[in-house]
């Protein structure tokens, strides 16, 4: 929302702008400046509105599963407590690529999954992110939560401790929750909800 705000700031400034030069313009772009501040700010008005109806209630966890001197199992499930519509969803984990190392990703059988995008269902070994990127089932029904998918890393120094992160988590970026909401794709991802997994010498599933 933080940003959100900022962006909307910066066309404020914009349209200030116009009001402050407006001497230096030509008569008739002068008397269309006024029109044109009246369209930015009825602009603003309807995107905070729809900002502000926006229910950005859904949210990924990632869960130990298995730990192992040789391995570590962890499960991306997501919740969604208003059973919001969601249409697609990205998820891009981040893990240290020196401590573990991406083997496999696997899906429920009775995943709701349509069609992955190019390249969002595979481990990015030298940068140390595993992708993943979906739309859902048309037919497919809201879920308080569910299992998105759990991933199998091979663990090469179990004294050291390594952290499974949500990657670029904010609007536009790598890890969103999309549905329409007035004709517009939006994300209704909470991001101050995503908290990382930490793997310690120590750690243990529950």
């Amino acid at each position: 929302m933080k940003r959100f705000l900022t962006f909307l700031m910066a066309i404020l400034m914009t349209s200030s702008g116009c009001a402050i030069n407006s001497e230096n313009l030509p008569n008739e772009e002068l008397h269309a400046a006024p029109s044109s501040r009246i369209i930015k700010n009825s602009l603003l008005e309807r995107l905070i509105a729809a900002e502000q109806n926006l229910n950005k209630d859904v949210s990924l966890t990632l869960d130990l599963v298995s730990v192992s001197d040789e391995a570590v199992v962890a499960a991306i499930k997501l919740k969604n407590p208003s059973l919001q519509k969601i249409e697609s969803l990205r998820a891009w984990i981040s893990f240290p690529d020196s401590i573990l190392e991406g083997k496999t990703i696997e899906y429920p059988p009775d995943s709701p999954f349509l069609l992955f995008a190019p390249g969002e269902d595979e481990f990015d070994q030298d940068s140390g992110i595993a992708k993943i990127g979906f739309s859902f089932t048309q037919e497919s029904e809201p879920k308080e939560e569910m299992l998105i998918a759990t991933l199998t890393f091979l663990r090469s120094d179990a004294e050291k401790m390594a952290a499974l992160s949500f990657f670029d988590a904010r609007e536009g970026g790598h890890t969103e929750a999309l549905l329409t909401h007035e004709g517009r794709l939006r994300n209704v991802m909470n991001g101050s909800s995503l908290i990382p997994l930490i793997i310690s010498p120590e750690s243990s599933a529950e």
